[in-house]
């Protein structure tokens, strides 16, 4: 699974390299290899942290498809990640592990898991994911939220330049976006 999520991503997008930038870009998917696939941007991540542990990570995410996407489509979307997490060891001397996990959405706090934290642009079919109503439309941006129980929390120190996320995102429409940050 880990080796299929990264052929897919290093031969569709442009990396991100955190490390030597010191902020984060867009990573761009060409879309000319892409014909009738309906693309979703992924931009603008962010993190959380709380006395060196990852708490929670954000992104935003832009449909760049034609038509829209139902509110219910989006509960039964794949948010799948890629990182490494710490599986033991000592504070001074930890030991990590790359992980992949589909994260599934969910509106009460639970293990890990994804929401949507609010709408930009939503001006067609205004959605409403607790009603399952409404649509995402072309041109309209998702703010995501993923959250991190304990155990799954990820290891990542950008100052020490360790650390990475693999961000698919891949709804039952066929529309999917990705992005790296190492």
């Amino acid at each position: 699974m880990f080796l299929l999520l990264f052929n897919y991503i290093a031969n569709s997008i442009t990396s991100v390299d955190f490390k030597v930038s010191r902020g984060l870009q867009v990573s761009e998917i060409s879309s000319a290899p892409y014909y009738k696939m309906n693309l979703i941007r992924l931009a603008d991540f962010t993190l959380e942290q709380y006395n060196g542990t990852l708490l929670k990570v954000s992104f935003n995410a832009t449909y760049e498809g034609v038509g829209g996407v139902r509110a219910s489509d989006l509960l039964h979307s794949n948010l799948i990640l890629a990182y490494v997490k710490i599986v033991g060891g000592t504070p001074n001397n930890p030991r990590f592990t790359p992980t992949v996990k589909r994260v599934p959405y969910f509106y009460y706090s639970s293990s890990t898991r994804w929401l949507v934290k609010s709408v930009y642009d939503d001006s067609i079919d205004p959605i409403d994911i607790s009603l399952e109503r409404g649509a995402w439309n072309s041109g309209e941006t998702l703010s995501l939220v993923v959250e991190f129980d304990r155990d799954d929390s990820p290891y990542f120190d950008p100052t020490m330049g360790f650390g990475y996320f693999y961000i698919l995102l891949d709804l039952p429409t066929g529309a999917c976006g990705v992005m790296v940050v190492k």
